[in-house]
């Protein structure tokens, strides 16, 4: 039994009538409201009694404002619970009550149900909710009706409205939209039968993240590459913008760009939006737009085919990234037998340097190389190209302890 249902089977007072399907909604949004001096704002008294519920449900602490167009609520106050007499679509009205009240950490709009009104009411009052307050609206059913100024796909519904709300969340993803004051304040939306919640919150630009301890090789795709090769990659930038020569271990920064690229722009994306992609992540616009100005040049005249799971020479692409670069790219003799001598065919050179990198990075910390060995064989890597690889990394270590000349490795 959770707590609201515990206070809603124990109320005695003045009646109170709820959808069964609204109360674990309840929980999960307020929860963390409890025994807080918090500001609840209910939009549509009822009967009083639902006042009541959340006066006890909240505890003494909190502050619990009723909003109505009929005067006979006025007879509703009590201790804890204040009665103000007005229109949820008179803004005035609203502004005057957060005039006297300050902002309220949680609203639930229960009023009317018009959809006008419903979309008024959110609109002046979802701005002036708390940093981390809470926007809930009930019995939205009524979106759905006509005689509401709803109907199913209608654009007056709040559910369409809402829709378009989900897109204004995701912002940051997409090129058509700006982040505006609702994506940066909005963690969350949350859909149940007949109602919704806006959780608010502080929401910056998304950003991920890699556990430094894992021994779990993930692929080495854009987003999981680690800040410190972000740094060398804008560093690098930095040097080719100035003429200073680039050393041969820039290289293994190239690929991982190149193969983020040729996914999404293969998947459909636009050129445009693939650069945005990069250049939000830190990596160099100069360098962004090297990468995937050639890569849409090589699918605009066909050398590289749309679909996905095709073949591609991505030892070609990073060559040709590099030679626009003016960056040397020779490989170690070794791996260059390891790649003629057939025994790792099914893979690209991409694929090569995605696990070099593991292995370094692992090797370069005090892993055994067997241990290392294991675990990308683990991930399905394959076995011969796991132990070359791992022979010539701790090959490459032991040369730079001992000072002598590195090839690409060079940190």
């Amino acid at each position: 039994m959770t707590p609201i249902w515990e206070v809603f089977q124990n109320h005695d007072g003045r009646p109170i009538h709820k959808w069964l399907q609204y109360f674990p909604a309840y929980e999960r949004h307020f929860e963390r409201f409890r025994g807080q001096p918090i500001t609840f704002m209910e939009i549509g008294c009822g009967q009083g009694g639902c006042l009541q519920m959340w006066k006890h449900y909240f505890g003494p602490s909190a502050r619990i404002v009723g909003i109505d167009i009929e005067p006979i609520c006025r007879a509703y106050e009590e201790e804890q619970i204040a009665i103000r007499i007005g229109s949820q679509d008179d803004l005035s009205f609203l502004e005057q009550v957060v005039g006297e009240f300050g902002s309220p950490d949680v609203v639930l709009d229960d009023g009317s149900h018009v959809m006008e009104h419903v979309t008024q009411t959110f609109q002046f009052l979802y701005p002036r909710v708390s940093q981390n307050g809470v926007y809930m609206l009930e019995d939205l059913h009524t979106a759905y009706w006509p005689k509401f100024g709803g109907g199913l796909g209608s654009q007056a519904s709040f559910i369409e409205k809402s829709k378009r709300l989900i897109d204004q969340l995701n912002a940051y993803c997409t090129e058509e939209l700006e982040p505006d004051e609702f994506t940066k304040t909005t963690t969350s939306i949350h859909f149940y039968d007949s109602l919704m919640a806006f959780e608010k919150g502080p929401h910056e630009q998304p950003s991920s993240v890699m556990n430094p301890a894992t021994d779990t090789f993930v692929p080495m795709t854009f987003t999981t590459l680690e800040a410190r090769l972000a740094d060398m990659i804008r560093k690098a930038c930095q040097q080719i913008q100035h003429g200073t020569p680039l050393g041969d271990h820039f290289m293994i920064r190239i690929p991982p760009l190149v193969a983020f690229g040729l996914k999404y722009l293969r998947a459909g994306a636009t050129a445009k939006h693939v650069y945005r992609s990069l250049v939000k992540q830190g990596i160099h616009r100069n360098l962004s737009v090297l990468v995937v100005g050639h890569l849409y040049a090589e699918m605009v005249i066909g050398r590289i085919k749309t679909l996905p799971g095709n073949e591609v020479d991505m030892e070609r692409l990073v060559r040709h990234v590099c030679a626009a670069l003016h960056i040397a790219i020779p490989l170690d003799e070794r791996m260059e037998t390891i790649i003629q001598d057939g025994m790792i065919d099914r893979l690209t050179v991409g694929q090569i340097w995605q696990a070099t990198a593991f292995a370094l990075k692992h090797l370069r910390r005090g892993v055994d190389g067997d241990a290392v060995h294991q675990s990308m064989v683990k991930q399905a890597i394959d076995v011969n190209l796991s132990r070359a690889v791992v022979e010539f990394v701790q090959a490459e270590l032991e040369a730079a302890v001992a000072k002598q000349p590195c090839t690409w490795l060079a940190a």
